[in-house]
C-alpha cells in the first residue's frame, strides 16, 4: 500500500507542477534531513532498523521504485504538460 501511496503522491506533486525527480532524493536523505545532528555513518543503520520495525518500506526502497523509468518518465510527462499549461485528466497506475 505505500508503494501505491509514493506512486499517488509522485504524480500528484507533478501534477501540482512540482519537478518529480526531487521526490526520490528526499527519501534518499530523510534521516539526514529529519536528524541533522546524528552522524552521517549512523544513517544506514537507522534506516535497516527503522523499516525491519515499520509497516513502511525503508527510504533508499522508497525511493528506488520511485526511480523506476516507467514511473519517473511518466512523472515527467505529467510534469512537463502541466508546465505547458496542458490539463491532466488523469494518469496510469502501475505500481
Amino acid at each position: 500500500m505505500e508503494a501505491e501511496a509514493d506512486y499517488i503522491g509522485l504524480m500528484l506533486i507533478a501534477s501540482a507542477g512540482y519537478d518529480p525527480q526531487v521526490a526520490p532524493n528526499l527519501y534518499e536523505n530523510q534521516f539526514p534531513l529529519m536528524f541533522p545532528e546524528i552522524a552521517p555513518n549512523v544513517y544506514e543503520n537507522l534506516d535497516y532498523w527503522v523499516s525491519f520495525i515499520s509497516t513502511h518500506p525503508s527510504g533508499k526502497k522508497r525511493a528506488k521504485l520511485l526511480k523506476k523509468p516507467r514511473t519517473m518518465e511518466l512523472a515527467k510527462q505529467v510534469y512537463e504538460d502541466v508546465k505547458a499549461g496542458n490539463h491532466i485528466a488523469c494518469f496510469l497506475f502501475e505500481v
